[in-house]
Parts: C-alpha cells; sequence; structure tokens
C-alpha cells in the first residue's frame, strides 16, 4: 500500500487563492526509476504520471520542472514552483523544523510519497485532493501501478 501524502507550507498566513494561473509549475526529481526518470529526454515515472493525471482530472495543466531533490522544498518555498512530488521521509524531517506545514495523508502500493503545496495555495491543494480521490476511485491508479512497477 503507498501512502499519499500532501504536504502544504507556508512564510505567511495568507488567505486561499482565488484562481489556479495555469500552467502550474511542478518541481519531480528525475534521478529516481521507476518513479522519476528521463525517457527519450521527456519527464516519466510513477510521480509524473500520477501528478498529471490528478491535475488533468482537476482541469490544471502542470508543466513539470526537473530539479536536483535537495532543491525541491527550497524551490517551493522560494515560489518557483508551486508542487513537488517526492518521498514523504523528506517532507516529515522537513515538517520538524518548519512550524507552517501541514502533512495530509491518505492510503495510496509500499513507499511512503508526497505531493508538496504551499500552505496558502489551498485551492491547488482542494483541487489535487480532488484529482488524486477520482484517480483511486476510477481504475487509473491500478493501471499507473501496472505500468510503473509490474
Amino acid at each position: 500500500m503507498m501512502i499519499i501524502t500532501v504536504l502544504s507550507c507556508s512564510n505567511n498566513s495568507k488567505s486561499s487563492q482565488e484562481t489556479i494561473k495555469d500552467p502550474i509549475y511542478v518541481g519531480i526529481d528525475v534521478d529516481f526509476p521507476p518513479f522519476g526518470y528521463l525517457d527519450n529526454g521527456n519527464i516519466a515515472g510513477f510521480d509524473y504520471d500520477i501528478m498529471s493525471e490528478a491535475l488533468k482530472l482537476a482541469g490544471i495543466n502542470g508543466e513539470f520542472v526537473h530539479m536536483q531533490f535537495s532543491g525541491l522544498l527550497p524551490a517551493l518555498q522560494a515560489k518557483k514552483i508551486v508542487a513537488v512530488v517526492f518521498d514523504k521521509e523528506p517532507c516529515k524531517n522537513f515538517e520538524k523544523y518548519n512550524d507552517d506545514i501541514k502533512l495530509i495523508e491518505s492510503d495510496a502500493i509500499k513507499e511512503d510519497y508526497a505531493i508538496a503545496v504551499r500552505k496558502e495555495d489551498t485551492l491547488l491543494l482542494e483541487k489535487i485532493n480532488e484529482g488524486l480521490a477520482q484517480i483511486m476511485t476510477n481504475g487509473t491508479y491500478e493501471k499507473l501501478i501496472e505500468k510503473n512497477f509490474k
């Protein structure tokens, strides 16, 4: 069973944003197959597949940006990207040292997994959660597991 975690972080207490500006930029590390890798120069893998499907179902246009793993959360805080996809353990460690983040967990294989957005991006968080919920119930999740892990 996979745990999908949505981590939200913020340096301020702004209220929720009113609209989502297209496209959103999603940071992803492609040096960790089968979760993230380059396929003929294109970003691919489970992280990419699940996030792009969730965004598509939520009606959000996303562009994926390859970043070094160590730069994902700093880029999120600096607002260079609006979301990241990665392993849950770094999120938990980041949470220990940052009071303004929140982890939301839902059951999903045997890997702790995370998607992070800034805390003030509540509409984006809501839309991603809606997309993830649809993936879990419409058969897409099982297809992505089959594609990437079997």
